[in-house]
């Protein structure tokens, strides 16, 4: 009988040492991990926040609704879309979209942008020399904006478009991800999916070394308007406007010990 059960005994020790070794590795490394993020960082992080305006001295704004089918896509009800148009006729189209912590999760706005939705729907990009990225001063920092020139799918006008993005608060690299839009659409798909991979890598990489866990909040704001004769001048007209439109607040966290 007392054999039976050494025997037993010794055939159930090395599954429960396995188990306690598993168990005490993920202890660690969940516990390093939350004292990585919480206990006594290095630093304290700004985190940044796009606040439009709604009205804008001499300009009327007019909102345009958004389809059923694109706030479904979308995922949030927290959208600004319209125009604000001026008394000298000039026009400005603005999106604006803020998705909080937990809403965050069911859209992935970066794969929203002009470079992917106009594209889809039949825009097509235009090279009119100009730079691909511009900085809006907001608040007194320097924000850099995507530029694109993007023609309309019956060719009738040319939109120049500045977008840029918060992810987490912090400001998300566009990087080179829409180099070739005009390449076949299996190109696309694999240079897109791989230009998401590198951005999340690089987005986890800042994450680890400053020791801030981000809270997953997205921000997207969109304004353009159609090039009317001089595109140098045109980019002015619209840079100007977005630093009128756009204010960007900031607040400063750190995470502690608890």
């Amino acid at each position: 009988m007392s054999e039976a059960i050494t025997t037993k005994i010794a055939r159930v020790a090395p599954a429960f040492w396995s188990q306690l070794l598993i168990l005490s590795l993920f202890i660690t490394a969940t516990g390093g991990a939350w004292a990585w993020y919480h206990v006594n960082p290095p630093e304290i992080k700004t985190f940044w926040e796009f606040a439009p305006k709604a009205q804008l001295g001499q300009a009327h704004f007019t909102p345009i609704p958004v389809g059923q089918e694109a706030m479904e896509m979308l995922s949030s009800t927290n959208l600004i879309n319209g125009r604000f148009v001026y008394d000298d006729k000039r026009q400005f189209t603005v999106f604006f979209g803020d998705w909080r912590a937990r809403s965050a999760r069911e859209m992935n706005v970066v794969q929203h942008t002009p470079d992917i939705c106009w594209v889809g729907a039949g825009w097509t990009v235009v090279d009119k020399n100009l730079p691909s990225k511009v900085d809006l001063s907001l608040d007194g920092h320097k924000v850099p904006f995507v530029c694109r020139v993007f023609g309309a799918p019956r060719g009738d006008h040319q939109e120049l478009t500045l977008w840029c993005t918060l992810v987490g608060g912090q400001l998300y690299d566009e990087g080179e991800r829409f180099a070739s839009e005009q390449d076949a659409e299996e190109k696309k798909e694999i240079r897109k999916h791989a230009s998401a991979r590198r951005r999340a890598l690089e987005q986890f990489t800042r994450a680890v070394q400053h020791r801030i866990a981000s809270d997953g909040s997205k921000q997207f704001a969109r304004f353009s308007t159609t090039i009317r004769g001089d595109p140098v001048r045109s980019l002015t007209q619209l840079v100007e406007f977005g630093e009128r439109w756009l204010e960007l607040k900031s607040t400063e966290r750190q995470k502690s010990m608890r």
